[in-house]
């Protein structure tokens, strides 16, 4: 239904495709270079030429790059993996709703209501590790829920060993984690909570494989490349009063859209809130849930100016959405509905989740292509602001950047090689997009990170094109001509074309 079989073979494409081609550019080179585990490098050199930086623990893409090794390069290996370990993580939400209550209706359904949120499946198939950390965090919480119910220590080890990889792909996975401190704390004063010691253990393994890694990347990135990837944070008091109401409007009109269909957001909230205000549900699960909220709140402040155009921040804080529909499944479960009005619950959230679907369907589907049947007969249930992106979205892909996956072949053709020639590639103002497409290295318009405040008109100027060819570039490449009117300085490099390829213009510099 959600049309992911359409986009298992295909590379970075959509929205973010900028991230995503700087994952898949690092899992290149590990495949490519047999580079060190510990030594990442990708397409877009910067002001040092060297293209090494680093950011999430690059387990996964050093194990889709082994792989590579062994069947060959493949998108479709690198998606197929992701959404493996997506999978997991819905087996997981799964279990934990089956042994709360041993009804297949609901454990199948309230589990994959996590899979109605658009940003969750466009991700689930995709090249970040932010739903493979999410879906780790998940199986984690499936032992840990084991050892509460058994008291066994291998539980309670195999969670903490699957946190810990969760939060090294993206420390925001650790939400659920970090929620249980007052909760730990409460019942070890109680005397009600076994392996107290373990759990210290553990928990002091885990925030030092934490440190110790961002203490790597901080010492690698300053080598390097530094702050080419996010390190700090972004808070609501550093953005003026005009972009914090530009942020919360793409939060409401956008995000929250995406994060979740609003019919079934709505549902989320009024369960939270018969949850928070009913005496019936026990304290040290309210405890839980008030952490976890409270974390999440924090954590939107502490990185409110990321969401003006980055959707997948959102990711990790779905993990509060199965713990709503968990505390739900437990007030059915000591009930005393009558089989009748059960039966009547169950098909009204039948019925919203069916709705749900078709609406997360399209929107996936229209990331894709907008002209496909299925998006067609069901646009109505698409946000048109969206749809009208997508619409120009693709057919601009088409018009600049399509070509770019047939160059590499054209490319070395033409002489110019892979590993030892620097190209420039405009226009292009993400890092890796149109330089892992043509699997060249390079520069794109992207800035440096060592010039601040640096502008879009910035990146026009005639100054940027001569740093880079100190840097040693020899081949300037144009997917789109229209760039000629507004940046006038380049007819002094436009002379000596060497090659044409569709909408493709290759000159040596």
């Amino acid at each position: 239904m959600y049309g992911q079989h359409l986009s298992m073979s295909l590379g970075p494409y959509s929205i973010h495709q900028w991230r995503q081609s700087d994952c898949a550019s690092m899992t290149h080179h590990y495949y490519s270079e047999d580079r060190p585990f510990l030594e990442p490098k990708m397409h877009w050199l910067g002001e040092k030429a060297s293209g090494k930086t680093i950011s999430d623990f690059p387990l996964l893409y050093y194990v889709y790059a082994q792989l590579w090794k062994g069947f060959g390069k493949s998108h479709f290996i690198y998606r197929i993996g992701q959404f493996l370990i997506f999978f997991g993580g819905m087996m997981a939400l799964f279990l934990i709703f089956w042994n709360a209550s041993k009804d297949l209706f609901w454990s199948v359904f309230l589990s994959l209501s996590v899979y109605l949120s658009p940003i969750l499946v466009f991700y689930s198939n995709n090249f970040l590790t932010n739903v493979p950390s999410f879906s780790l965090a998940l199986i984690a919480l499936c032992f840990i829920t084991k050892y509460w119910q058994t008291q066994k220590l291998s539980y309670l080890l195999i969670a903490f060993s699957l946190y810990t990889i969760a939060g090294l792909l993206k420390i925001t996975a650790l939400f659920s984690f970090l929620a249980f401190f007052p909760l730990v704390l409460y019942l070890y004063f109680s005397k009600k909570i076994k392996y107290f010691t373990y759990l210290g253990l553990c928990t002091l393994g885990l925030v030092f494989s934490i440190l110790a890694w961002q203490s790597y990347v901080y010492a690698y990135n300053s080598e390097n490349l530094s702050n080419v990837f996010l390190q700090g944070i972004l808070p609501v008091w550093d953005a003026s009063k005009e972009d914090r109401l530009l942020i919360l409007d793409k939060l409401f009109t956008e995000h929250l859209i995406d994060w979740m269909p609003m019919p079934f957001l709505l549902l989320l909230g009024g369960i939270y809130l018969v949850i928070i205000f009913s005496k019936q549900i026990h304290k040290l699960k309210k405890l839980y849930l008030l952490t976890l909220s409270g974390g999440i709140l924090l954590y939107v402040i502490l990185f409110f100016r990321v969401f003006l155009g980055h959707d997948y921040y959102l990711i990790n804080l779905l993990v509060i959405v199965p713990l709503v529909l968990y505390y739900l499944l437990l007030g059915i479960k000591n009930s005393s509905l009558s089989t009748r009005k059960t039966n009547i619950l169950k098909s009204g959230y039948l019925l919203l989740f069916i709705y749900c679907a078709f609406k997360t369907s399209v929107i996936n589907r229209m990331k894709y292509n907008t002209n496909q049947s299925w998006v067609q007969t069901l646009k109505f249930l698409a946000p048109q602001r969206q749809l009208s992106f997508y619409d120009w979205y693709h057919y601009n892909d088409k018009k600049t950047f399509d070509a770019l996956i047939e160059l590499e072949q054209y490319l070395k053709n033409l002489g110019i090689s892979s590993d030892k020639d620097i190209v420039v590639s405009m226009p292009d103002m993400s890092f890796n997009s149109s330089l892992y497409r043509m699997n060249r290295h390079g520069f794109s318009d992207h800035f440096f990170i060592s010039e601040p405040h640096a502008n879009y008109d910035k990146y026009k100027k005639e100054e940027k094109l001569k740093k880079y060819i100190a840097l040693g570039a020899k081949y300037l490449i144009i997917n789109d001509t229209t760039i000629y009117k507004e940046r006038a300085y380049l007819k002094t490099y436009t002379q000596n074309e060497i090659g044409r390829l569709k909408n493709i213009h290759i000159y040596k510099l």
